[in-house]
C-alpha cells in the first residue's frame, strides 16, 4: 500500500508540473539582474539575408525575439536600421542558391558592428529556424557551446516495482540514444532490472529480472530549457520470476551441533514478448550539451507469465551528453 501511495503522489506531482509549467518554467533559466539591466531596450536587427525572402527573414526574427524575451531580455521588434549606442542583436541568414544549406547567425553587438559574442549554425532548410532559433539564443545569451547535433547518448538508474505475487522493488539501469528535436524526441533504450532475496528474512527467497529493448518517443509541452514531457513506445521484453520455498523436515546432530534439514520447492516461470510503455517526466536543461531527466514509467507487456500478470513500474533519473 505504501508503494502504491508513493507512485500516486509522484504521478500527481508530474501532472501539476505539466499544467503549471508555463507559469513556473516558461522563461527558462533567468539571467542575473545586472545582465538583465544591461540588456534592457535592446534592438533586434535583421542583417544580411541574401537568398532568403523577406517574409522568411521576418518570421525568423519573430522567433528570435520571442526566445530573447523568454531569457529576460527586453528587445524591440525587428528593424533594418538601429539607433547609435543601442545594444544590438543581429540576425544573418544567407543562402547562395536553393540547393545549399542556410547559414543562420545571431550576434550580440555593443553598438552596431562591434560584436561581443556570436553563434551560428547551418540549416538544411528555412523551416529549421523553428527548432534552431531557441538553441541559438540560449547558446548566445549564456555564452555556452552550441549543440550542433541533436543526438544524445544517455544512461541512468531507476527503481522498478514489479507487480507479482510479492511486490518486488529492484534497482535497474538504462542506456540508449535519443534523437532530440525542439518539440519531440525519438528514443532507443535498453533497460535491465534485477531483484534477489535470500532465506535469512523468511523461508522464501525470490528472484526477479526484467529486460527490455524499446523504441519510442516523447512530446515536450514547452520549447524551453526546462520542459515536462509525455511519451511512449513499443519494445521486446523478457521477464522471469522464481520463488523457492523451504520447509523444515527434521534435525540431525553432528559433533554436538544441531543441524536443520529442509525440503525445497522451486517454482520458476519466464516469458518473452512484445509490450508497450508510457512515460511522464521533466527534462532539464534541454539546450545544454549535458542534460538530465526525472521520469515515471509504466511498462505493459502484451503477455503474461504462466500463472500471473506482471507490469513493471519505474521511477528513474537519466543523464545524457550530446555529441
Amino acid at each position: 500500500m505504501k508503494v502504491r501511495s508513493t507512485f500516486r503522489i509522484f504521478a500527481l506531482f508530474i501532472a501539476l508540473l505539466i499544467f503549471s509549467s508555463q507559469a513556473v518554467f516558461g522563461r527558462g533559466p533567468r539571467l542575473t539582474k545586472p545582465e538583465v539591466d544591461r540588456k534592457q531596450n535592446a534592438v533586434l536587427l535583421i542583417g544580411d539575408h541574401e537568398g532568403i525572402n523577406e517574409t522568411d527573414a521576418q518570421n525568423a526574427a519573430l522567433l528570435v525575439a520571442k526566445a530573447l524575451r523568454a531569457q529576460g531580455i527586453t528587445v524591440s521588434d525587428s528593424v533594418h536600421e538601429t539607433p547609435a549606442g543601442a545594444t544590438v542583436y543581429r540576425i544573418v541568414l544567407r543562402r547562395s542558391n536553393e540547393n545549399e544549406k542556410i547559414l543562420f547567425r545571431l550576434s550580440e553587438e555593443e553598438t552596431a558592428g562591434t560584436i561581443i559574442v556570436e553563434r551560428e549554425m547551418l540549416l538544411a532548410d528555412i523551416e529549421d529556424v523553428v527548432s534552431a532559433g531557441p538553441r541559438l539564443v540560449y547558446a548566445l545569451v549564456h555564452q555556452e557551446p552550441l549543440i550542433s547535433s541533436p543526438l544524445l547518448m544517455k544512461a541512468g538508474a531507476f527503481t522498478a516495482v514489479a507487480l507479482v505475487r510479492n511486490v518486488l522493488a529492484s534497482s535497474g539501469v538504462e542506456i540508449g540514444f535519443s534523437f532530440d528535436k525542439l518539440s519531440y524526441a525519438v528514443d532507443i533504450e535498453g533497460r535491465f532490472a534485477r531483484k534477489k532475496t535470500e532465506f535469512h528474512l523468511s523461508d522464501r527467497k525470490n528472484y526477479f529480472h526484467f529486460y527490455s529493448f524499446s523504441v519510442g518517443g516523447r512530446y515536450f509541452f514547452m520549447k524551453q530549457n526546462i520542459s515536462p514531457y509525455i511519451g511512449g513506445g513499443l519494445g521486446v521484453m523478457s521477464i522471469k520470476y522464481e520463488t523457492t520455498v523451504r520447509t523444515e523436515v527434521g534435525f540431525s546432530e553432528f559433533f554436538s551441533v544441531i543441524l536443520t534439514s529442509y525440503d525445497y520447492d522451486v517454482h520458476s516461470e519466464a516469458a518473452v514478448g512484445i509490450g508497450a510503455y508510457g512515460v511522464l517526466g521533466v527534462e532539464f536543461p534541454r539546450f545544454a550539451r549535458g542534460r538530465s531527466r526525472i521520469e515515471f514509467r509504466v511498462d505493459r507487456p502484451f503477455f503474461r507469465l504462466p500463472s500471473q500478470d506482471v507490469m513493471p513500474i519505474t521511477v528513474g533519473v537519466v543523464g545524457g551528453f550530446s555529441f
